[in-house]
């Protein structure tokens, strides 16, 4: 199984949250530059992944 998918398969909790909130302070900056039509874009993308 790759990392990916250990994590996951991670039950909620104390070290699922840390992981998921380290994810979301590295990504951050990139989504800083997008303007607000990129951003609506990349929501309505990712809502139509299955």
């Amino acid at each position: 199984m790759s990392y990916a998918g250990k994590i996951r398969e991670l039950p909620a909790g104390p070290g699922r949250r840390a992981i998921d909130e380290e994810t979301d302070r590295r990504d951050e900056p990139i989504y800083e530059v997008l303007d607000r039509d990129e951003k609506v874009e990349l929501l309505a993308g990712l809502g139509a992944l299955p």
